[in-house]
């Protein structure tokens, strides 16, 4: 019956395209008035019109024979396609809004949880916390959302190892660390810049689900006469309250500096011996002691740690360095973790490196730490819009080229490794003497 070519079925195939180019027509207006709903319900019903053309068969042997015919059933497909993908499209913005409507109750709920958490330990501090400096400390310095995985970190898992048996697993399970097996109070992480540290040590709280308490020397630092050890005195209460807890000290060597007799300032020596007093006092939990009802009162110090990072691991004043139990470090990122590293920057680029260029680029890059690695992606990045100049204002994303080994290759004349190999050498003999290394 439809063996041949006949007038009524052109003339139908021409009614399918006309009555579903309109729909689409339709859908496109009202996605320009921002009404997806009656956009959506357009694109499927210009949908449905050509999947009832397939279905009837009405053309199921036709083949176009003039450039007319052929045009019109190029269209009648282009049409399918374009309403397939506004259909998927406007669904995945549907989605994405709703997921994002719900991530914002989600904050809204945790804010006013934390407030009104915040005003209610504010009104019971305990005995010898100045307000101010606890309220100084809850505002500034805890650290919320912005979590960070292990899967986020490329390599280091002896670190991570380390990391899990000293703080998570006893922060998770504490009745099965206990006595002999309590964990340290103090953690240091060392090593060359840029290797990571800063990132273990959010890993860390995210994945024992502690508090985060972030300080530097300057966040406890008061032009007042007396108010930096209140500071100090607050910060250790409060981390006792919140337990589980971290304090992590980013760049401990600038706060617990090796004191050097009567050249020191007096207030700086002052924080020191304050910080050093409440650290002391942690360790009342140490050799399986109990807590009894007047301490839980004032919070659990079993599971409050003190994790720091350091570039400058011999800066730091011994009293110190001794309660740092565990003292890891961290190195740069060896050949396969910059190849992992390489990967996981490269993955939402359009680039054309193989697995012999990434190998290529691995070779090329001893002795780079993780965020050299990073700053040489981002130059190698550039590379495809260099190639264009000032035409690039004028392009499509689709009209520009692709990341090459030609690109990394040109960064690595400007972007060097920034850590020395004198440095290297002075971190491995520390790391020998006091250290364990976490690469």
């Amino acid at each position: 019956m439809f063996g041949s070519r006949t007038a009524s079925a052109l003339s139908i195939l021409q009614k399918t395209y006309d009555e579903s180019y309109l729909t689409c027509s339709t859908a496109v207006y009202y996605e320009s008035k921002g009404n997806e709903g009656e956009a959506m319900r357009c694109w499927k019903q210009a949908l449905e019109q050509i999947d009832d053309h397939h279905a009837n068969r009405v053309l199921p042997n036709f083949t176009p024979r003039s450039e007319t015919e052929k045009a019109l059933v190029d269209s009648l497909r282009r049409l399918e396609l374009q309403c397939k993908e506004r259909i998927d499209l406007l669904e995945a913005l549907r989605l994405s809004r709703q997921e994002s409507a719900q991530n914002a109750d989600e904050r809204t709920k945790a804010a006013k949880l934390w407030k009104k958490r915040k005003a209610a330990i504010l009104e019971k501090l305990p005995a010898g916390v100045d307000p101010h400096a606890a309220k100084q400390i809850l505002n500034e310095i805890i650290v919320q959302g912005d979590e960070v995985h292990w899967g986020d970190i490329a390599g280091l898992e002896v670190a991570k190892n380390a990391l899990r048996e000293t703080v998570v697993y006893p922060f998770l399970r504490p009745d099965l660390f206990m006595g002999l097996r309590e964990p340290a109070r103090g953690m240091l992480l060392f090593g060359p810049p840029g290797t990571g540290k800063t990132m273990l040590a959010r890993a860390v709280a995210t994945e024992s689900k502690s508090t985060f308490f972030s300080i530097s020397a300057s966040s406890l630092t008061s032009k007042y006469l007396g108010e930096s050890e209140k500071l100090v005195r607050a910060l250790f209460a409060l981390a006792k309250v919140f337990a589980p807890s971290i304090i992590f000290v980013d760049e401990i060597d600038s706060l617990l500096s090796q004191r050097s007799g009567s050249g020191e300032h007096e207030a700086t020596r002052r924080i020191k011996t304050e910080f050093l007093i409440q650290w002391s006092d942690l360790q009342r939990a140490a050799a399986g002691r109990e807590i009894g009802e007047k301490d839980k009162e004032r919070g659990d110090p079993n599971r409050v740690l003190v994790l720091a990072a350091t570039n400058l691991p011999w800066a730091i004043d011994e009293a110190a360095r001794r309660r740092f139990v565990r003292r890891q470090y961290i190195p740069l990122p060896e050949a396969e973790t910059r190849a992992v590293q390489l990967r996981t920057l490269l993955k939402q680029q359009k680039h054309t490196l193989s697995d012999a260029d990434i190998e290529t680029l691995v070779g090329m890059t001893e002795g780079f730490s993780g965020s050299d690695i990073t700053s040489l992606a981002k130059d190698a990045a550039m590379g495809p819009l260099r190639s264009v100049g000032e035409a690039l204002l004028h392009m499509s994303m689709d009209d520009i080229r692709p990341i090459e080994l030609s690109d990394f290759v040109a960064s690595l004349s400007t972007i060097r490794p920034s850590v020395s190999k004198t440095s290297l050498k002075q971190y491995e003999e520390w790391a020998k003497e006091f250290g364990e290394r976490g690469g």
